[in-house]
């Protein structure tokens, strides 16, 4: 009599517990759903998380988590495509509102992607003249280029840029190097993308409003001193970099958003259509 009376106190605490997990288990999918009612998306996959690692044994509710994780992903990235787009138009705008301040150039017949200069630094207003001239492409991807003019090559493949104080910055040596002949004039220029310029450019840039000094370095050295025009250039490019980066990077994170977007989708027209099939059999 006792064994039986041990064994139906046992099975009523086994019985007891897992309604207790059931309960506890349907608390967390309620709050799940509370939360994404408030758009809280990261406390939702936080709940519907917590309920597939502490009760494993629910698979209803588990099931229920998941198709419910498809809807809180849907809903948050729709929030982000609406913020983003919202973001993008803003640039958009601040970009449409100073571009005329530069001019853009594009052959359509050899080129995918325009550049952007400052009006001060085109080619027709600084032949013949040893400087750094400065661009920014469509996709935001800035360039700093120094451009040699002079009566022999000094065959350079670097620089370096001084402030007043004696900090300087120099870049690494080009790959992009390009030279020409013409009118018994020696002509050298080097390409440096931002990111790949050893800093140069965010010094030259943090120091735009001082004296700098210019050298070339290769084969022979030669120094110059910028002129107050193209620190003014390099400001504005940079500026403009800016806003371009921006816009590109509000492009991207909205093509992911709309690929999670038709992935979920996808995923829910596939779960009901296995869902039918499960019914019909």
């Amino acid at each position: 009599m006792k064994k039986i009376i041990i064994l139906f106190n046992i099975l009523i605490l086994i019985v007891s517990c897992s309604g207790s997990k059931k309960e506890k288990a349907e608390t967390r999918l309620e709050s799940a759903r509370a939360a994404l009612g408030r758009e809280d998306f990261n406390t939702a996959k936080l709940e519907i998380d917590s309920l597939n690692k502490l009760y494993p044994e629910e698979f209803k509710l588990r099931k229920a988590g998941q198709d419910l994780l498809c809807i809180v992903v849907l809903k948050e990235q729709q929030h982000n495509l609406r913020y983003l787009s919202s973001m993008l138009e803003s640039k958009q705008q601040e970009l449409d509102a100073i571009k005329g301040q530069y001019t853009f150039e594009k052959d359509k017949k050899y080129q995918t992607i325009g550049n952007y200069f400052w009006r001060t630094q085109t080619v027709e207003r600084n032949l013949r003249r040893s400087f750094l001239r400065f661009q920014v492409n469509e996709l935001g991807i800035m360039t700093v280029t120094s451009i040699y003019h002079g009566s022999k090559y000094i065959n350079h493949r670097c620089i370096k840029v001084m402030a007043p104080d004696g900090t300087y910055a120099q870049t690494p040596t080009s790959d992009n190097v390009y030279k020409d002949n013409y009118s018994n004039e020696k002509f050298e220029q080097a390409d440096f993308h931002y990111g790949a310029d050893g800093g140069v450019i965010n010094f030259l840039y943090a120091n735009c409003n001082k004296n700098i000094r210019v050298e070339f370095l290769g084969g022979s050295r030669y120094a110059t001193t910028m002129l107050a025009s193209d620190r003014q250039a390099l400001k504005q490019i940079y500026l403009l970099t800016g806003v371009l980066t921006s816009i590109q990077k509000l492009k991207a994170s909205i093509d992911d958003a709309n690929v999670k977007i038709k992935f979920v989708l996808k995923k829910q027209k596939y779960d009901s259509l296995h869902l039918k099939q499960t019914d019909i059999k």
